[in-house]
């Protein structure tokens, strides 16, 4: 699992806290121990960019608690929806991850305002410029209008059918295999990953729902652009290195012969 720490965290050492909610909400259900164990995933998590791996053996010696204990608290925090899993085995809760993707929004935002802000006065200047040669050369030109922007609209995420569209908690395998084509309609992830992707999320539960429906809220768009954030990315880089290495024992092997 990929625990490089983003950026977000390093600007930024602390999420937001709303008492009220913590006091109010479902973690109230669990004893003391739960609780700490709770808090301090969702620390690691934070301070490891999103997950953090889900390594019994690994957690219990950092947090010092017996493993079982630890195993049994983060299986009732999963049943509660109030710890998450990442398809590479990352754990995490809803509020850490929706935190950490609205900095990120938020500094591309930033940054696509200050990379327009430049072109703007690059254009600025360069129009000067040319209205200077223009006076010179008594030419009057006309410049082009800009081209309208395009509106992109995806495609829904959920299955429609002939009539109203199912919940995802009622979806079949079918369903899901659907909304999954539909979601990489523009292929952002190949045949392996779809197939991937798929497989982890149909995994069935104890109770024989499977690991979608079990989640509060479901958009399969979002899901697939967190998994290739968390797992694909590594994936594509390691397939990339490792191709290139055998180019090169092949290269050597056939100028050595």
């Amino acid at each position: 699992m990929n625990n490089t720490k983003q950026t977000s965290t390093d600007s930024l050492p602390y999420w937001k806290f709303f008492a009220n909610k913590w006091t109010s909400g479902n973690i109230q259900a669990h004893d003391m121990e739960t609780q700490g164990i709770f808090i301090n995933i969702c620390a690691r998590a934070w301070q490891d960019g999103g997950y953090v791996e889900h390594n019994n053996d690994k957690l219990a010696r950092l947090l010092r608690v017996d493993k079982q204990v630890l195993a049994s608290a983060i299986q009732l925090l999963l049943d509660d929806d109030l710890l998450v899993e990442s398809c590479a085995d990352g754990l995490s809760s809803k509020f850490i991850l929706l935190q950490l993707d609205q900095r990120s929004t938020l500094s591309d935002k930033r940054s696509k305002a200050g990379r327009k802000g430049g072109k703007a006065k690059q254009l600025n200047k360069a129009s000067k410029s040319q209205a200077s040669a223009k006076q010179r050369a008594s030419i009057k030109e006309v410049e082009p209008e800009a081209e309208p922007k395009l509106k992109i609209e995806y495609p829904p995420t959920v299955p429609t059918g002939t009539g109203k569209a199912k919940s995802f908690k009622q979806w079949t395998k079918e369903d899901f295999q659907e909304s999954i084509i539909k979601a990489n309609h523009d292929g952002i992830i190949n045949k392996a990953e779809c197939i991937n992707f798929r497989d982890y999320w149909i995994e069935p539960s104890a109770s024989g729902r499977m690991k979608f429906s079990l989640q509060k809220t479901w958009d399969t768009r979002l899901r697939i652009h967190n998994a290739i954030k968390m797992v694909y990315s590594k994936q594509r880089i390691e397939t990339k290195q490792a191709a290139n290495g055998s180019d090169y024992v092949v290269q050597t092997t056939q100028e050595d012969g």
